[in-house]
């Protein structure tokens, strides 16, 4: 009996686009879904799958759709953005605006956050395009979504990543897609730098592209904590393999790179066939063997937390210099004068 394979889908923003590629190489590698969960950009693509567009038409929606032209000011001017051309972006693509959870072939969570009760929202019934409206309410840009009697936003605050979701839904075999920022800097004196200062402001001189890297640097810095429990949740609930789509410098909402991103995602899936394909076709073990083994992973994280210094410092960033360099650094700039007898 083949396994059920669950499919967790990382938001990102645009970067989330590479979930299309690799959606394309499971659909032509005859691997099939039984579970999805998503957040953000991952829930989106997760709920139109399901709804039963292929991989292939998202594509051409992907390469043929600019978040820029959907962006519609806040009527209730809790965010800077509204979703009010998202909204009829969906319902036109769905085909519908009365589509529910329970009208998908394929079964679907995504991850919402509620604002005034830092509340873990998991969406899986009811209306699918207010809970796909929620999920990808990256705050301060787009306002909260009122859905559930709650204001809901994007669910990557809490769980960007949702491995344990998808397989708290039955998922036997997870496989995760994770889209991580990232950002590669230049050094000083090896490249041109933009003209980000106040001079080229007053001059005029500064067009959009200046302002990409300072950007990228904000997203990457915002996003730490996030990234800090998404590792968290993967190390008690790990998948059973992870795709991980690097995308150096292409920001959550940055423009004009969607067929790099959707080809990145189905080069890295392509890349590593051989292990999806053995998630499906490797023997499942007896769920009390699957609980055994999960129990002894439990224990050994639990043993190694006991075994932790009871206050663990701080790592540090890099290590301390030397003794005798340390003691030159400290050495004042003027000799020392030997006092009087």
């Amino acid at each position: 009996m083949k396994p059920k394979i669950g499919l967790a889908l990382s938001g990102g923003g645009v970067r989330g686009l590479a979930h299309i590629g690799v959606l394309q190489l499971l659909e032509e590698s005859k691997i099939p879904i039984a579970y999805l969960a998503g957040t953000s950009m991952g829930g989106i693509i997760a709920g139109l799958y399901a709804a039963g567009i292929s991989a292939q038409e998202l594509r051409e929606i992907g390469l043929h759709t600019n978040i820029l032209e959907m962006l519609t000011p806040d009527p209730h001017h809790y965010g800077l953005l509204g979703h009010k051309k998202i909204r009829k972006f969906l319902i036109k693509v769905l085909g519908s605006e009365d589509l529910t959870f329970g009208d998908l072939q394929i079964p679907v969570t995504v991850i919402a956050t509620d604002v005034e009760t830092s509340e873990l929202i998991a969406l899986n019934n009811g209306p699918l395009i207010p809970a796909l409206l929620a999920t990808s309410s990256f705050p301060f840009v787009f306002g909260p979504v009122r859905h559930c009697n709650r204001w809901l936003v994007d669910g990557g605050l809490l769980n960007n990543y949702p491995i344990d979701i998808v397989r708290q839904m039955g998922a036997e075999r997870v496989i995760g897609v994770d889209t991580p920022p990232s950002i590669r800097l230049a050094i000083p004196g090896e490249a041109n730098f933009p003209r980000l200062s106040l001079k080229a402001l007053l001059d005029r001189k500064i067009n959009l592209a200046d302002w990409k890297t300072p950007f990228l640097i904000a997203e990457s810095s915002a996003t730490s904590t996030v990234n800090l429990i998404n590792r968290q949740r993967a190390e008690l609930s790990p998948p059973d393999f992870q795709l991980t789509i690097s995308l150096p410098d292409i920001g959550t909402f940055m423009p004009g790179k969607n067929k790099e991103i959707i080809d990145a995602g189905y080069s890295v899936a392509r890349d590593n066939r051989a292990q999806l394909r053995a998630q499906l076709e490797r023997p499942l073990l007896a769920a009390s063997l699957r609980r055994w083994l999960n129990f002894v992973r439990r224990l050994r994280h639990a043993w190694n937390a006991y075994h932790e210094p009871l206050y663990s410092p701080f790592l540090p960033i890099c290590e301390l210099p030397a003794l005798e360099s340390h003691q030159k650094l400290h050495q004042p700039d003027t000799p020392q004068l030997t006092p009087p007898i």
